[in-house]
């Protein structure tokens, strides 16, 4: 990481995160700079104009400033990839003009890829996305001057197994190979639930061997839960989601961790319902997402029972929540629990 000055960090959010708080470590030292080096700027509402002058600002207390921008680089992802539309620029389009919204989009931002090439070297600026296709057009005018890095969940039972073995020994803990079979069972290839789990058994454990038994004992049906605590939000039962919610606190689980898990099912279902609409069936969606039968079954089910307008709607509340915990705004806490409330709230 030493010596770059741009990254692109795409693909599995677990992943992403991790290398991102390492780089900002290595940024603004242990102690994050306090929060005053450092920015967060959400693709929504944002203009090249913005990002460079924040770029451009010297440091406060810290030998560099950190920028990290989040979810702009998916927008120029080509329409019904996976489900992704750029939305946004369709609406400012559609008064006529001959330029494809995309394009228009592209024609905007290629200055930012100059730039970064000259970025001051007081600053560091971090795009943050989600998968990226190869042929992304902005991915390729600033592949030349970031460090790109692609993520991706484990491909296959032996390497995700690997992985977690790889966090085991990380974390200090020992757990039997059946013990992990069945928490891989149990959290499938959600990273950020595996390794949450895996801390979890360890305390659980305190020193001696992780047994299976322990996995059955600490993680009952934890995805079910999960379907259970998104489907509350989207129906709108606020009573319902915040005993879920107090619920998951109570077993230790990090704001950051519950952010992740239903931000990820939220983007599931949206994609679902895209793939149903295109007439796949469970078989489908499970190919195609990469879940389990069982995964694909509770996701379809919700893509089925909710429109698009409100699956979108608060999955934009989710982001604007993560981004008032990482600006520190708002406490871990106060941040979920006006979360809950207002994704509970019945639409409008």
């Amino acid at each position: 990481m030493e010596g770059s000055k741009a990254y692109v960090l795409h693909g599995e959010s677990y992943q992403r995160t991790r290398f991102l708080n390492r780089l900002e470590r290595e940024v603004l030292g242990p102690d994050g700079g306090q929060g005053l080096s450092r920015d967060v700027l959400p693709a929504a509402g944002l203009t090249p104009e913005r990002l460079m002058a924040v770029c451009d600002t010297m440091p406060f207390l810290t030998p560099s400033r950190l920028v990290v921008v989040e979810g702009l680089l998916v927008r120029f992802e080509q329409s019904g990839r996976r489900g992704r539309v750029v939305e946004e620029v369709d609406d400012e389009t559609r008064d006529g003009e001959a330029a494809s919204p995309r394009h228009e989009l592209v024609g905007r931002w290629a200055p930012l890829a100059d730039y970064v090439a000259r970025i001051p070297p007081t600053t560091v600026l971090v795009f943050m996305d989600d998968e990226l296709g190869a042929r992304n057009p902005m991915l390729v005018l600033l592949r030349p001057h970031a460090e790109v890095h692609a993520f991706a969940v484990p491909a296959g039972e032996a390497a995700l197994d690997e992985w977690v073995r790889a966090q085991c020994a990380e974390l200090g803990v020992r757990v039997r190979a059946d013990a992990r079979e069945e928490l891989r069972r149990r959290a499938g290839a959600n990273l950020w639930m595996l390794r949450t789990e895996l801390e979890k058994l360890g305390a659980y454990a305190s020193g001696r061997e992780v047994t299976r038994e322990d996995v059955l004992a600490l993680i009952p049906a934890a995805g079910a839960k999960i379907f259970a605590f998104v489907d509350a939000l989207i129906n709108g039962r606020a009573a319902l989601a915040l005993r879920a919610l107090r619920s998951f606190q109570e077993k230790g689980a990090s704001p950051q961790y519950l952010i992740a898990m239903v931000a990820r099912q939220l983007r599931l279902t949206v994609q679902a319902q895209e793939l149903r609409r295109g007439g796949a069936g469970v078989d489908g969606v499970a190919r195609a997402l990469g879940l389990g039968r069982y995964a694909a079954e509770k996701t379809l089910d919700l893509a089925a029972r909710h429109p698009m307008e409100r699956l979108r709607a608060l999955h934009e509340r989710l982001l604007q929540a993560d981004l008032d915990i990482k600006t520190g705004r708002l406490s871990q806490d106060l941040a979920l629990d006006l979360l809950v409330s207002d994704l509970a709230a019945p639409a409008r």
